[in-house]
């Protein structure tokens, strides 16, 4: 295992396009690291720059210590696994996992040993005398990723791997990346756009756009504690409620203002708020963090009710406001259907987040950063 550590890496394709801006990350020995974003974000050419397949423009890219700017991919100690995974289908499973130790003229016997190793890990051994081509999607999973780990190498480098699997196989190949990782420790880059993977995976998330680094930490701190917009909309299974508001102190209280409401905010969420000239922001409001009423009440918002999507589980409830609309998710029995006209938004709960509009960074402090008198 190896620490990998990237300082101020650029990437810049033909002299004009910045795909990668200035990133600085440290990757602990035996981590899971996933680099989530949209596509064209940067995430694979970071991704290609740790494998030595792409030239790093500016910057400096260490492992184990070792500056490895100029170090060919081959001479790396790192395994590569991509969204395909490129099994000579004329081949046995067998002889598609060994096929790297057949090219670096490992002993025979030290490469069957090594083959049977691997093989147990990712239980593919009933299988060992298939053809590639009559596996199914799942199989070719676990024989790439054992031809990947059977060199043994101290990182693992993944690109969108289990991306085009169907959603039955890719939770399970998920809940099994997770499990192998954690069985092999292999420090582990994994690239992928999306964040329900990156959630489940992860012991650390670096979440990028327009090729920079947005934010990087635990599942947790990402998705409760967003430090800016982009990284708060980009988390969670249903979009999050952006809406536009107004900080401002009467009768030293401090208030919310949106459209021509003002809603008092409690102690308990505006001891959260960074002291400072905040006066234009955004609210975010996860629609599982939203409260709605059927009846009207002091700090509440009346808003338009247009569409119930209902579950076994839940419903999601699609409301408007000042024409904008706002997913709100509530019990299945939800306690108001169609004929509701109106209902009532509690905009404000321990879990809502502010943003300066302008910068659009967060304006909360998490709870360990409260200074109590």
């Amino acid at each position: 295992m190896v620490k990998v550590v990237l300082k101020n890496v650029w990437k810049i394709y033909g002299g004009r396009v910045e795909a990668v801006k200035g990133i600085s990350l440290d990757i602990k020995d035996g981590e899971f690291v996933s680099l989530l974003g949209p596509s064209g974000c940067g995430k694979s050419s970071t991704l290609r720059m740790i494998a030595g397949l792409e030239e790093i423009t500016s910057g400096e890219l260490y492992m184990g210590g070792q500056l490895m700017n100029n170090v060919r991919t081959e001479d790396r100690d790192v395994s590569m696994v991509f969204e395909y995974y490129a099994l000579l289908p004329h081949m046995t499973v067998y002889d598609n996992i060994a096929f790297p130790l057949k090219i670096l003229k490992y002993p025979k016997d030290e490469i069957d040993k090594k083959v049977r190793e691997v093989v147990e890990i990712f239980g593919v051994g009933d299988i060992l005398n298939y053809y590639a081509v009559s596996l199914s999607g799942g199989q070719k999973q676990q024989v790439g990723m054992a031809r990947a780990l059977v060199k043994k190498t101290a990182v693992l480098l993944m690109d969108e791997p289990i991306s085009h699997l169907d959603l039955k196989l890719r939770v399970a190949a998920r809940s099994e990346l997770a499990r192998l990782q954690r069985a092999i420790g292999i420090t582990t880059v994994y690239v992928t756009h999306d964040q329900s993977e990156a959630l489940a995976l992860s012991d650390r998330i670096a979440v990028m756009n327009m090729g920079e680094l947005r934010q990087c930490g635990t599942p947790e701190e990402i998705f409760y504690y967003p430090e800016d917009k982009f990284t708060a909309g980009f988390i969670g299974e249903y979009p999050i409620n952006f809406i536009d508001a107004v900080l401002l102190r009467e009768d030293r209280k401090l208030k919310i203002g949106i459209d021509s409401f003002k809603v008092e905010i409690p102690d308990y969420l505006a001891r959260y708020i960074k002291p400072g000239d905040w006066n234009k922001v955004t609210i975010g409001l996860r629609p599982e963090d939203t409260k709605i009423y059927p009846e009207s009440s002091e700090g509440r918002i009346p808003v338009d009710l247009k569409f119930i999507e209902r579950s076994a589980e839940y419903a999601i409830v699609f409301l408007e406001f000042n024409k904008q609309e706002i997913l709100a998710q509530t019990s299945a029995d939800v306690p108001f259907d169609l004929d509701t006209k109106k209902v009532y938004l509690d905009i404000l709960t321990k879990d809502t987040k502010f943003f300066d509009k302008e910068t659009e960074k967060t304006i909360l402090l998490k709870s360990q950063d409260i200074r109590f008198n």
